[in-house]
């Protein structure tokens, strides 16, 4: 984890993370030379997707002022075409299928520049975590507070500021819910020792 996320007092805490008891003092530790090729990546990363964004903008752009060009074809065609030439009102298809393809077309486009602005935000956000900005974006995890829960209102599991504020990456509600069943729950120790080896098998593909 990165960044320091602080607790009432200096006594060592023991939490249930992940199936294991896990020390914590006043602070997360916080490694920063450890981040730097993480950052440097994630920076590179998002330099290109806004590149890539850019670019999608000019398409966007361009089929957008293209629909717009055809739409009027399209209306100033059939009102010359019934007053006119009513019995060759059928060429108005044509640029009513061109419209169709057009509109197809700006339809993939607009996918990909939602998929970049996901993109841009998930990398965002990592670098946000690595320079310990982490405290002012993201989901806190309240809805899942309980009451009756032993530890998790006590050392700031949820919340702002908190252990799952700090952790989510989910882009799911049921990613979110996953993650905070963990955070609740301790599981069994060939259950963790599953996602310490999916952790190590999903490190180099980062």
């Amino acid at each position: 984890a990165t960044g320091a996320k602080s607790f009432p007092d200096n006594r060592v805490y023991h939490i249930p993370l992940f199936g294991c008891a896990i020390p914590m003092s006043r602070t997360f530790p916080c490694d920063n030379e450890g981040m730097s090729q993480p950052q440097a990546e994630y920076t590179r990363r998002a330099s290109a997707i806004a590149a890539s964004t850019a670019q999608h903008r000019k398409q966007d752009n361009s089929f957008a002022g293209a629909k717009i060009i055809v739409g009027v074809l399209i209306v100033a065609s059939a009102i010359w075409l019934a007053k006119y030439h009513a019995t060759k009102i059928f060429f108005l298809l044509i640029p009513v299928v061109l419209f169709i393809v057009l509109a197809i077309l700006h339809e993939r486009v607009l996918k990909r520049l939602r998929n970049d602005a996901r993109l841009q935000s998930y990398y965002q956000q990592g670098i946000a975590r690595i320079e310990n900005r982490w405290t002012a974006i993201g989901e806190t995890g309240e809805r899942f507070l309980t009451a009756d829960h032993p530890y998790t209102r006590d050392l700031d599991i949820f919340g702002p500021g908190s252990l799952f504020q700090l952790l989510c990456t989910a882009r799911t509600s049921s990613g979110e819910e996953t993650l905070a069943a963990w955070l609740q729950t301790a599981a069994p120790i060939p259950e963790v020792a599953a996602r310490q080896e999916a952790v190590r098998d999903l490190t180099p593909r980062l």
